[in-house]
């Protein structure tokens, strides 16, 4: 499975005070045809995370930027867990709603940051958000002590939820410095905002290589559930599995996009989207959305594919 990339389709823009520096993982809403709000994970001159809204027009030959916004999800007090930053959305629409999940940090003192999952709602693509927890919605617990990261939720009926997410696993000291190891694991909740403890393993590493998993981004592809991921080795790359009698099997190899001089280095933290008949995918380049946001479309027809 190929894609065609088609370049940087949001930059980082020094007129915006908090995306001045960092154009990072994004989350689309199709407002009308042509017209999709992207939620995305800037961050200002002094390195600072907020989510805010940029406006895209997909109506030309060529993507336009109409208007950038102000951040919809800003960081938390003094030392709450999404003080020093709140990144990575993922919106999960219920009944005209909007529910925000993102990934709250913190700068640590041992180790170099504590992460944990927030949840913001709003009432429409267009209104505020609000917090609905100062703490994060996935608690610690003796079994995943280290936090969580990036995620994605289904809404599949009434008290039925899903989160995939990544999970933080240890930490280890290599070459005199915390080095951090994370994998993607499952959860369920009956109302979107408490989950349950009781978790397990989704997609863990392939090799000894690997270190780092995250960014789960579930659809469905001729009526099969797929996921693409971030997993992190020598480099970043964004992988793709398949659910299969029970458990997520991986693709023998990465999901195959030609590199420019902007993701040379990284390709990471996949979103898929369908918009007006076109299969695209969102991903980040080099420095982790420094260069900016790129996208690229599906090369090879696909016969139904959609949010999951």
């Amino acid at each position: 499975m190929t894609w065609n990339p088609q370049g940087l389709l949001i930059k980082p823009n020094p007129a915006v005070w908090w995306m001045s520096t960092f154009a990072g993982p994004a989350f689309p809403i199709v407002v009308t045809p042509g017209h999709v709000r992207f939620f995305i994970t800037g961050r200002d001159d002094t390195n600072i995370s907020r989510i805010g809204p940029v406006d895209v027009d997909f109506t030309g030959a060529a993507p336009r930027i109409m208007a950038f916004g102000e951040p919809v999800v800003d960081i938390g007090p003094l030392g709450c867990f999404d003080h020093d930053g709140a990144a990575y959305p993922w919106i999960t629409e219920v009944d005209g709603k909007l529910w925000l999940y993102y990934v709250g940090w913190l700068k640590g003192h041992s180790v170099a940051m504590h992460h944990g999952i927030g949840l913001a709602v709003s009432d429409g693509w267009d209104k505020p958000f609000e917090k609905k927890s100062r703490a994060p919605i996935l608690p610690l617990t003796d079994a995943e002590p280290f936090g969580t990261g990036s995620c994605c939720v289904t809404y599949d009926g009434p008290g039925r939820w899903r989160m995939y997410y990544t999970a933080f696993r240890d930490w280890r000291m290599e070459d005199g410095k915390p080095k951090h190891y994370y994998c993607i694991r499952e959860t369920t909740s009956t109302d979107g905002l408490s989950w349950d403890t009781n978790t397990k393993a989704a997609i863990d590493h392939r090799d000894a290589r690997e270190y780092a998993l995250g960014k789960p981004c579930l659809t469905r592809e001729n009526g099969r559930y797929v996921m693409y991921f971030v997993a992190r080795g020598e480099r970043y790359r964004i992988w793709r599995a398949t659910y299969e009698r029970g458990r997520w099997i991986r693709d023998d190899a990465p999901v195959d996009i030609a590199r420019a001089d902007w993701d040379s280095d990284m390709q990471a933290y996949p979103m898929l989207f369908s918009h007006k008949g076109q299969d695209i995918l969102l991903y980040n380049g080099n420095g982790y959305g420094r260069s900016g946001l790129g996208w690229a479309l599906r090369a090879d027809a696909q016969s139904e594919r959609h949010a999951a």
